[in-house]
């Protein structure tokens, strides 16, 4: 079994989850008050990131306009797939950089890329603080990104500071449509995680849902919802 430490009652409020999106997890932020301090917190914190501590990593002849910009890109992504050609384009930064860039961005904790499962192959991208890629994409305007993106940022540190448990964690993807955006591997078991909006899930949640347990018979899916009452819906789901 996964071993993932859930309260038994509810631990947040629509407020609290509100303020989390706001101002993510990192020290020093999380617990400021004053909106306009919490936006001079993250620029600071990008500005040092980008114009110092980049250079301890790579050389790098691009502007911290040019790099910024590639980070608001790269939060608009949460949880999709990355796609360097059309990153490029978008960046005006050549593969090869971009390629160089990515890999030093995820080495300096600001983004993380997960590997992806079924008949898509490409990579995702999730931003290690919450507060941050919603700083600079305001992502927050789309709810099932932000409510993905919240979820990552707070189940994947139950695998992180267990480095006893040898967890995997990928995104599951069909051409067909089928998504399971959090999938946690441990012991020849697998548990995805799909959010939904509704406490009711969609079709295409179900279609989601059963493909992924088609794909992996050792599986099960919690579907993890912002209604007020849970339930079984199969054996497996």
């Amino acid at each position: 079994n996964l071993e993932i430490d859930l309260p038994i009652t509810a631990a947040i409020t629509s407020k609290d989850y509100a303020n989390y999106l706001l101002r993510g997890g990192l020290p020093g932020i999380f617990g400021i008050r004053d909106n306009t301090l919490i936006r001079q917190s993250f620029e600071t914190q990008l500005n040092t990131a980008l114009e110092r501590d980049l250079k301890l990593i790579i050389q790098s002849t691009l502007s911290y306009r040019q790099l910024r910009h590639l980070a608001v890109i790269l939060a608009s992504k949460v949880g999709q797939p990355l796609e360097l050609s059309p990153l490029s384009r978008e960046t005006r930064i050549s593969v090869p950089t971009l390629q160089k860039l990515i890999t030093a961005f995820e080495a300096m904790y600001l983004i993380r890329i997960i590997p992806t499962e079924g008949n898509q192959k490409k990579p995702v991208i999730f931003f290690e603080d919450l507060g941050e890629a919603n700083y600079l994409a305001d992502i927050s305007r789309n709810e099932i990104q932000a409510f993905t993106a919240f979820l990552y940022s707070n189940l994947r540190v139950q695998i992180h500071y267990r480095p006893h448990k040898a967890v995997e964690l990928f995104q599951f993807r069909n051409r067909g449509g089928a998504l399971i955006p959090l999938c946690f591997r441990s012991q020849g078991q697998i548990l995805g995680i799909l959010p939904s909006l509704e406490e009711t899930p969609s079709k295409t949640i179900l279609g989601s849902a059963g493909s992924f347990l088609k794909t992996f018979k050792n599986a099960k899916v919690l579907i993890v919802h912002l209604g007020k009452s849970d339930r079984n819906l199969s054996q497996r789901l």
